[in-house]
């Protein structure tokens, strides 16, 4: 009876500090027209331009807009087609998807989210398809 008590007991002292180990973000997508006037004007400064941005908001609540809006003769359009987040220990890691634009889809080549997360992060990584990618900008306020 002990040793089933003690394997249950290491068991789930096992996984609370797997769980304790990543922690959960919020995340919702946003529209530019509704965002407060620093944010929505960060943002606004920098869409005739291709690429990942970054806005800080205090140390809790992220803005981030993927944009690919910008198309010249010759280029593919693109459509942004998945936004995921986590934090493991003090990393705030994103991913996303970059594809090739499809008449059978609502064009979503500029998207801009919220992540709201309650931890210390000392590092964001972001990944586009995968690979490692960077922010073009990052800015902040508050």
């Amino acid at each position: 009876m002990k040793k089933a008590f003690l394997a249950g007991f290491a068991w789930a002292l096992t996984f609370l500090l797997l769980v304790g180990c990543q922690t959960q973000s919020g995340v919702k997508e946003v529209e530019l027209d509704h965002l407060e006037e620093a944010i929505s004007s960060f943002f606004q400064g920098v869409e005739d331009t291709n690429g990942t941005y970054m806005y800080y908001k205090g140390e809790d609540i992220k803005y981030v807009m993927l944009n690919g809006k910008n198309t010249h003769l010759g280029q593919e359009e693109v459509a942004f087609t998945h936004f995921d987040v986590e934090v493991i220990e003090d990393t705030l890691t994103i991913h996303y998807t970059e594809d090739e634009f499809s008449e059978d889809e609502a064009a979503r080549n500029q998207v801009v989210y919220e992540i709201t997360e309650n931890s210390d992060i000392s590092m964001v990584a972001i990944y586009k398809n995968g690979e490692e990618a960077i922010f073009e900008v990052v800015s902040g306020g508050e």
